[in-house]
């Protein structure tokens, strides 16, 4: 919680689709390795090009998609991506 004081980070942001909140609200926030493994997504809204990249990553020896992703402001890339390429609004 250190660097979240530190950074001044007052809320934490999780891009999902609404038809996996039953599942999240059952299970938990999964990481992406942990939520595919059991069959818990049920429309992945991830940019696949992104998740190739990511499956390599490594963050303390441990990968990136063994992670939850939180993002610390709403404006952020991957959700102004989505809106670009889906068709939806922010």
């Amino acid at each position: 919680m250190h660097n979240i004081s530190k950074h001044n980070i007052q809320y934490l942001y999780h891009i999902t689709n609404i038809h996996n909140l039953r599942n999240i609200i059952m299970y938990g926030l999964l990481s992406h390795e942990v939520a595919h493994h059991h069959g818990l997504i049920v429309n992945d809204i991830s940019n696949q090009s992104v998740q190739t990249r990511r499956s390599t990553k490594l963050i303390n020896n441990i990968p990136l998609h063994r992670y939850v992703c939180f993002y610390s402001n709403i404006e952020n890339l991957a959700l102004w991506a989505r809106s670009q390429f889906s068709g939806f609004t922010i």
